[in-house]
């Protein structure tokens, strides 16, 4: 569905336990022949090279879907595609020099010792919703460097680029089995977990909630796995004084709505020292009210809606609770109203600001993963 509206924009499938198996098969089949080898360094840096050029030169388009599968502005999307063109050439240019064997000088001549630096396998990649195509290519890049093959599993809710960007890969002359999309998830699939449960992974990668990689993470330590976790977060930004204000609440504002406030590094919690909190807090109201919230596909748009229906009900629920908790509202803290007739059933969220924060308050410590910002005064004590 399309967070912008609500309507449906494609259909993809939900890969089944053979779909699963066979997309594993076949990235081990990959593996176990030439592509992983040392000497295929070159070709593999060239082969990025390709998928670079032929990624930069269908841009737009892949800016376009992004946009229309996970509802982030334009201009965000187009940032996004850019980086992944940049981390595919870098990882092309970083590899022919990397990967071999390095010889260490040692105090006794009879005990020669090396560091071989050589691909680790077959690598299943899970990557979330809020950066669709970015946060896969950032795995898929410097794995295929080294000579790993893989399994991309994107989010069920903006898989579309990254279905896209297996085409891309194909056309670059990619070693069949080296990339292999599969989709599906909840509700109604089970390919993330069929997945991460299989035995012939030799690593895993995620990307996602801290409750999903805990659970994860027990599915690989079954198999003595290894697992790269990266999760959510609550990140903060402290003002002991505001001497550039404009400046300083510019930096706020981007660590708080940036993709709509739905990044794992956002920094939602503001800690503002009691001297400068007058002011820093009057500019930060009336920038937030002044967030042009709207149809992601313009220009002038500066924030999308939330990925989804269930996402748009979970941060309201936290305001909800706010309110419980005594805490009152500097801006926002309901769905965005004043919307283009075509946009009334998306998922939208007013820019907010919650203020008079008590110590135990679920807003300061619980990720709300929307644009939500939480201000306490520095001269209160919080943890």
């Amino acid at each position: 569905l399309s967070p912008s509206t609500g309507e449906p924009i494609a259909t993809i499938a939900n890969a089944s336990a053979s779909d699963v198996d066979m997309a594993v098969r076949a990235a081990r089949d990959c593996f176990n022949g030439d592509w992983s080898d040392g000497d295929n360094v070159q070709s593999r840096s060239e082969v990025l090279l390709r998928m670079a050029s032929g990624l930069e030169s269908r841009l737009e388009e892949f800016a376009q879907l992004e946009t229309a599968d996970c509802g982030k502005p334009i201009v965000e999307a187009r940032a996004d595609i850019e980086m992944c063109v940049g981390a595919l050439r870098y990882y092309a240019g970083l590899a022919p020099g990397y990967f071999g064997t390095d010889e260490l000088e040692t105090a006794d001549p009879d005990f020669p010792c090396s560091i071989l630096k050589e691909a680790r396998g077959v690598v299943g990649m899970v990557t979330p919703w809020n950066y669709p195509l970015m946060q896969a290519v950032f795995k898929v890049a410097p794995a295929l460097a080294a000579g790993c093959t893989m399994v991309l599993k994107p989010a069920p809710w903006a898989s579309l680029t990254c279905v896209k960007f297996g085409e891309v890969a194909a056309e670059s002359g990619l070693a069949p089995g080296a990339l292999n999309v599969i989709t599906g998830g909840p509700p109604g699939g089970d390919a993330g977990r069929l997945l991460v449960e299989h035995p012939d992974l030799d690593v895993l990668s995620f990307t996602g909630s801290g409750p999903t990689g805990s659970a994860l993470l027990h599915a690989s330590a079954d198999q003595l796995r290894p697992t790269s976790l990266e999760l959510g977060g609550k990140g903060s930004i402290i003002v002991f004084d505001a001497e550039n204000l404009e400046a300083t609440v510019d930096w706020i504002m981007c660590g708080i709505f940036l993709c709509t406030g739905q990044v794992c590094s956002a920094n939602s919690r503001l800690l503002v020292h009691e001297d400068c909190q007058e002011a820093v807090l009057k500019l930060i109201q009336k920038k937030t009210r002044e967030i042009r919230v709207g149809d992601p596909f313009l220009e002038s748009t500066q924030m999308g809606p939330v990925i989804s229906d269930v996402q748009q009900q979970r941060v309201m629920d936290a305001f909800g609770t706010a309110q419980e908790q005594g805490c009152s509202f500097l801006t926002g803290g309901g769905q965005a109203t004043g919307l283009d007739k075509k946009l009334q059933g998306g998922y939208f969220v007013e820019p907010t600001v919650i203020v008079n924060l008590g110590q135990e308050a679920d807003a300061w410590d619980k990720e709300i993963f929307g644009p939500v910002g939480q201000c306490h005064d520095g001269s209160q004590p919080v943890s």
